[in-house]
């Protein structure tokens, strides 16, 4: 009996302790295990965009920041903390919202802090917005950044805006460059404030001793004539102009039969004198010698007529003054060339009546021309009259399926290569079409933007380019732009663009360099020169005409007619290639439209 006893108890205390030892492996297994799963379970991805509602200001402007924090994820973020320490160049303006979480601002810093819901619920995302004015008076570069914690990493997004205070350019011209005693000259001088900031401009002009103001002639701001001196003052806003006119009567000194009256113009304002080039008109005194029974005539000056524009085969007259005298002169001869100094492509046309007509074909650029009255017996070549010039380039309205743009689509991918959708490039019911369409995963079709180089490039680093644009479906979140320079390989481009950047379609328009384009994506997006959101003279649902004139790195816009402002956007004289583009930020189908896409050399609007 007590060997059996002991024999149980022994197999008892074996099968305990083998159990013991297998409960312990399975917890310790379940550990490991419970360790692994959260080791192995990804953090939160969050993404932080901060935007800024300008990239170019002046001093004194204030600029509003919007900040979005977004859960990606199927999990709950917790403690997710933003932090964004304004530049010593802004102070913070009493302006912090947030959608949700608490939030403060202390010395400068902007703080919110919050849990942020599974992707797709209500609140997966998370907006702060906060304004701050610049202090900063001199020309700078303010670079904000917003840094965001919560999922394992430090995340951040930073925006700028280019501070430039007001800045003056000073153009004059004269509307004769030739004329008599007693004539009236006409000067237009344009006041252009290229910065960001207001400046009180003051322009001087010095008037020659050989011309008298005529008073009451002057126009625009406040202004003071006097026989020697022309005086104007404003208030110019940022990218605001002045154009100033005034008259002169021209008085000539006694015994001089030609002589020349130069006239130069200077503005101040901005920290520094700026001055034009001085402006020349010729003046040819008419006199008559008295001897017995002899007499002659100085030679007349024809007035050289306005050129029409070229019409079929790019065909156009050029006609001026007819000239009588008796007994009848010898002829006209009209110099035509490429430049406006006639010392290019010179060709000298002799002609009995007082026009030429001219075909230039297939030909392209622009011809200055000139012409005078010649009379061997009288006076010998008379002097040349005024020029007068005519352009000729490409134009296309999208008629012809065969003038050279490209017809091409592509897909859209995702970061597998897995193809969700397409863009193409093509002509379209007489228009050129970029379309991006619907693809099923959203995040994949995000800033595919296509270009489509023009078959016409530009002969020179001087042209203007023009086109009208529309959003054909109504499309939200994306952009159209006008390629106004771009290198043969088309991975460097410089573009405007206009873009819809609120709820209710308002539109916005920049300028860009786009200094490593990777077709088809990001054509508008890069190294911004200005964004403005002023919407004069756009269509939000209608088309929109743009004009860019380019003289080698500086660019006109005009919107809808509407002058937007000069600019500089360094090596864009070096660029040959000039086109369209468009496409989506976020939102699809994008649908854009093209019309009447034209370019004229050695012209800048």
């Amino acid at each position: 009996m007590k060997i059996t006893e002991h024999i149980s108890i022994r197999r008892l205390q074996q099968g305990t302790l083998a159990g013991m030892a297998a409960l312990l492996l399975l917890i310790a297994l379940l550990l490991a295990l419970t360790q692994f799963s959260v080791l192995a379970e990804p953090a939160a991805d969050l993404d932080v965009r901060k935007d800024v509602n300008t990239h170019q200001a002046g001093p004194g402007k204030i600029l509003t920041y919007t900040i979005h924090i977004t859960n990606n994820t199927t999990s709950q973020v917790n403690d997710v903390q933003l932090t964004d320490a304004l530049q010593s160049e802004l102070d913070y303006v009493n302006s912090l919202t947030a959608t949700f979480g608490t939030f403060g601002e202390a010395g400068g810093v902007i703080t919110w802090t919050g849990t942020l819901s599974p992707s797709g619920a209500l609140k997966s995302a998370a907006v702060i917005t906060f304004a701050a004015q610049i202090n900063s008076t001199g020309d700078t570069y303010i670079t904000n950044t917003a840094q965001v914690t919560g999922a394992g990493k430090l995340i951040t997004h930073s925006v700028g805006t280019g501070v430039k205070p007001g800045d003056l350019e000073i153009a004059k011209r004269v509307s004769l460059s030739s004329a008599r005693p007693d004539d009236q000259l006409t000067y237009t001088i344009c006041i252009t404030n290229v910065g960001y900031g207001a400046v009180n401009a003051v322009m001087t002009d010095d008037l020659d001793s050989k011309l008298n103001y005529l008073s009451g002639s002057a126009s625009h701001g406040i202004f003071n004539g006097s026989d020697d001196t022309v005086t104007w003052s404003g208030s110019l806003g940022a990218l605001e102009a002045a154009t100033v006119t005034f008259s002169a009567g021209i008085e000539p000194p006694l015994g001089e039969e030609r002589f020349s009256i130069s006239n130069q113009a200077e503005i101040t304002g901005a920290g520094s004198l700026v001055q034009t080039e001085g402006v020349t008109t010729t003046v040819v005194v008419t006199y008559v010698l008295h001897f017995p029974i002899v007499y002659q005539d100085y030679p007349p000056i024809p007035e050289l007529n306005p050129i029409p524009t070229p019409g079929d085969n790019n065909s156009y007259r050029v006609s001026w003054e007819s000239i009588v005298t008796d007994p009848p002169h010898d002829g006209y001869l009209l110099q035509e060339a490429t430049d406006v100094d006639f010392t290019k492509n010179v060709q000298n046309i002799e002609s009995s009546v007082a026009y030429k007509d001219i075909e230039k074909g297939s030909e392209i650029g622009t011809y200055y021309y000139r012409v005078r009255v010649d009379d061997a017996d009288r006076w010998g070549e008379g002097p040349w009259s005024n020029v007068e010039s005519v352009s000729f380039g490409f134009y296309d309205n999208f008629a012809d399926s065969s003038s050279g743009w490209p017809h091409r689509s592509g897909p859209i991918t995702d970061e597998k290569g897995d193809v969700h959708g397409q863009w193409d490039t093509k002509y379209y019911n007489g228009q050129y079409r970029i379309y991006v369409e619907d693809a099923a995963c959203r995040a994949c079709d995000w800033f595919y933007q296509p270009d489509a180089l023009s078959s016409y490039r530009p002969p020179g680093d001087k042209y203007s380019i023009e086109t009208k644009m529309k959003f054909a479906d109504g499309s939200y979140w994306a952009n159209m732009g006008l390629i106004f320079g771009a290198n043969e390989s088309n991975t460097k481009l410089y573009a405007f663009c206009l873009y819809r950047y609120s709820s209710d379609h308002k539109l916005g328009w920049f300028l860009v360099r786009k200094d490593q384009y990777d077709f088809p994506m990001h054509a508008c997006s890069g190294s911004l020169k200005i964004d403005g959101s002023d919407e004069s003279g756009t269509s939000r649902e209608g088309w929109n005409y743009i004009k860019i004139g380019v003289d080698g790195d500086k660019v006109k816009v005009y919107i809808g007619g509407i002058y937007k402002g000069q600019y500089t956007m360094p090596g864009l004289s070096s660029m040959s290639r000039v086109g369209l583009a468009g496409g989506d930020y976020e939102l699809v189908p994008v649908d854009i439209r093209f019309d009447d896409f034209k370019v004229v050399p050695n012209v800048e609007p």
